[in-house]
């Protein structure tokens, strides 16, 4: 664009050259006519050439910005995949420490353990209401208790 400009404006005066050995032979009003002309020329490629420089300057400014906000972009990525690895490590050292409490032996034995008898709801007593009694054959096979089962409730043995 600025190459286009700067050709526009030296052909402008090439013309008024070449014009000035006619002048002579050539009207008044001819004349001015083909001076304004090539004036009109020179200035569209000036104009031209401000124009071009201006493009270039806010693309160069806006290149800077664009590049400083890829930079930010690649920093705070990083820092969440960072993050994200330590909650990966995290979990797995979570789930590490529920094997020991939670062992795969314990919850196999629950449940392949089936009582034959059937469950009823036990009397509305104010300390078992909502409970669940289960009669079974071995009285310690029951199991009932609104409470979710955590190590410290594995201990207690809820039996009625």
């Amino acid at each position: 664009m600025q190459q286009m400009a700067d050709e526009l404006v030296n052909k402008s005066y090439l013309l008024r050259g070449v014009f000035s050995n006619f002048s002579a032979t050539v009207s008044s009003d001819d004349a001015a006519f083909f001076r304004k002309t090539s004036e009109d020329i020179r200035k569209m490629g000036q104009q031209l050439k401000e124009t071009s420089k201006q493009i270039k300057d806010n693309a160069s400014k806006q290149q800077k910005v664009d590049l400083e906000k890829h930079k930010k972009d690649r920093k705070e990525m990083a820092a969440l995949k960072k993050e994200n690895f330590s909650l990966k490590r995290k979990v797995t050292e979570l789930e590490s420490e529920n094997d020991i409490f939670f062992d795969d032996s314990l919850l196999s034995s629950q449940e392949s353990y089936k009582p034959s008898t059937k469950a009823t709801v036990a009397s509305p007593e104010p300390e078992t209401i909502g409970t669940v009694v289960v009669e079974s054959q071995e009285p310690e096979a029951v199991i009932a208790s609104p409470e979710p089962l955590k190590p410290d409730n594995l201990k207690k043995k809820h039996c009625f």
